[in-house]
């Protein structure tokens, strides 16, 4: 997990914003995500917390909803896109369906460290990605790492492909993840 990453950018851009703090409007902003109070990407949204207050002068206030209180993923990003919410840390993969190329950085079995997905996000590619996000009403400040995918299951060992035929496997909602598990020969759900 990079927690970090969020506190540096938030560093970054209150920066900018802490030599003119007493021109600051009084503000709450609505932070949601769907994991539990003690997962690194909620202590970085505290982290983020506590660097906003210092830098606004107690003006901003980041209120966190953890743990899927504000809905999915997809229904936090339809919250922002209608100006109820005003930020959410999502998987990339629910933004695929808005925009396809995201879903490129799901294709399984591209990315095998973590060095090749940083790599890849901080690039160029990563960066078009983020442009393309405001024709959808959205604004991308970074990338979270939540690790890689792993399968696991009751039956049987994994340990190559062939071990996943017949297996039924729970995959997000976006198409590239179900038409590519049915094609190694699960029963995406």
């Amino acid at each position: 997990m990079k927690t970090s990453k969020l506190a540096l950018i938030a560093c970054g851009v209150l920066a900018v914003l802490g030599a003119q703090a007493q021109d600051i409007q009084d503000r709450t902003i609505k932070v949601g995500h769907l994991v539990q109070a003690d997962h690194p990407i909620s202590v970085g949204v505290k982290k983020y917390a506590e660097i906003v207050a210092s830098r606004s002068g107690g003006k901003l206030k980041i209120k966190e909803f953890g743990s899927s209180v504000l809905g999915s993923d997809a229904q936090q990003i339809s919250a922002l896109q209608g100006g109820i919410q005003e930020m959410v840390l999502p998987s990339t993969t629910v933004v695929g369906p808005l925009i396809k190329e995201f879903s490129l950085i799901d294709m399984p079995f591209t990315i095998t460290t973590p060095g090749q997905a940083d790599a890849m996000l901080q690039g160029a590619f990563g960066q078009e990605l983020l442009k393309k996000l405001p024709e959808k009403g959205l604004i991308g400040l970074d990338y979270w790492e939540t690790g890689f995918r792993n399968f696991t299951n009751s039956r049987k060992p994994i340990n190559e492909l062939a071990d996943l035929k017949g297996l039924k496997i729970r995959v997000l909602g976006n198409p590239l993840f179900v038409e590519s598990f049915a094609a190694l020969g699960t029963n995406p759900v």
